[in-house]
């Protein structure tokens, strides 16, 4: 088993299996670079010099992201050169298990995987947050789940609603009119054929 060492912020070296981090595209890409886990160098990383710095990674994180790597190492790889607009809102078990924890931890493993481009990592957990928010029913219930300070004024406050109205209202129109449209072509499709 081939190995790579990631130095996280706080400068603690993790030793990673070589093909579970691949997960992340940005580590895959430095360990290709740096010969490691492609039978350029069969032993992985054996000096300080092959060691891969993430000073955007809280040690929390690299825990967590390794853990996460470990579990879904038998995961297919995402579609070369496809763009992924999919959307799976269930997480399973064994995840939203994983999920379990504070939320600074949980919007630092979010960054992370964002900065190391572990597409399944940073679907589950922005499809955790957006469970949260649903979960929510009022702007002011997401305010005091995530401790958002509310700093509209009420005339900001008032302004919007109207703009929201005025949103609402032009849909409604639009739906009305394509309506129309339809029941006009069904008209002059009846006659149509009433005059062959």
């Amino acid at each position: 088993m081939v190995k790579c060492k990631l130095q996280c912020m706080t400068g603690k070296v993790f030793d990673v299996d070589v093909e579970i981090i691949k997960k992340s595209v940005i580590i895959k890409a430095m360990l290709e670079d740096l010969g490691i886990g492609t039978g350029g160098k069969d032993s992985g990383a054996d000096s300080e010099e092959d060691t891969i710095p993430l000073p955007n990674i809280t040690e929390r994180s690299m825990e967590k992201i390794i853990e996460w790597c470990t579990q879904h190492r038998n995961d297919p790889p995402p579609a070369e050169g496809e763009e992924d607009f999919s959307f799976n809102d269930q997480i399973d078990d064994w995840d939203r298990e994983f999920l379990r924890m504070d939320d600074g931890s949980l919007f630092d493993l979010i960054l992370a995987a964002n900065y190391l481009d572990i597409k399944g990592l940073l679907d589950v957990t922005t499809t955790h947050v957006a469970h949260i928010i649903v979960d929510c029913k009022t702007p002011e219930e997401i305010r005091k789940r995530f401790n958002i300070k509310n700093d509209l004024t009420p005339e900001d406050m008032e302004r919007i609603k109207k703009e929201a109205e005025t949103w609402l209202d032009d849909d409604d129109g639009e739906e009305e009119e394509a309506e129309e449209d339809r029941r006009g072509q069904r008209a002059e499709q009846a006659m149509e054929q009433g005059h062959e």
